[in-house]
This record gives C-alpha cells, structure tokens and sequence, in this order.
C-alpha cells in the first residue's frame, strides 16, 4: 500500500502558490496590453506558466531582448523568424502570438 507522507502537503501548497502567481501576472499582463503599454508576448509568457528566464531559454534570447520584446513597438517589427521562435517555445500560432484572447481567462480559470 502507499501512504501519503508529510512532504507532499509543503509542496502541494507551494506549487498552488507559484500557480496563483502565474496567474496574477497573467491578469496584469492583459490589462497592460489591452493599454497598449505591453504585446501580448508578455501575457502568453504567464498564461504558459513561463517568465522571463524560461522564456528566454527555451527561444534562445537573451532576457534583455524578450523584456523589449514586450514594447509593442519592437514586438509589432519583429521579423517572422524571431515569432517562430516564440511560437514555438509557446505552442502558438501566429495569430495566437500576436493577438489577445477574447475574453481573458479569469485569475481562477487559467
């Protein structure tokens, strides 16, 4: 038979913590880009449970370029080659990438 030990509550509250974290930002994130202070690479980032440094390593940039990444500006030039990366590393397509879901999934619902 398996029992259940003690350790597995510790860590079951810390990965619900790091969850509603992700989720949070995920949140902010949409506001921003909805402003147009932010693209919507920032809240795809959260919403996939990445940040900066994950994000980075898996697209092969540096944390620096993925943090201007996120000026709409620079995000709306960047070259197809550099969003396949992102596409890739965030399982999206295309139009996915570049645009916001409809409606945003609530902090509770991501």
């Amino acid at each position: 038979t398996t029992v259940l030990s003690s350790g597995w509550e510790v860590e079951d509250v810390v990965l619900q913590q790091a969850t509603a974290e992700f989720e949070q930002a995920a949140h902010h994130a949409y506001g921003r880009v909805q402003r147009g202070e932010s693209s919507a690479l920032e809240y795809h980032m959260y919403f996939r449970r990445m940040d900066v440094t994950v994000l980075a390593q898996s697209t092969g940039f540096f944390k620096w370029q993925v943090r201007r990444h996120f000026r709409p500006a620079v995000f709306n030039k960047l070259s197809l080659k550099k969003l396949q990366r992102y596409q890739d590393a965030l399982q999206l397509s295309h139009a996915e990438l570049i645009s916001l879901p409809i409606i945003p999934a609530k902090p509770d619902e991501l």
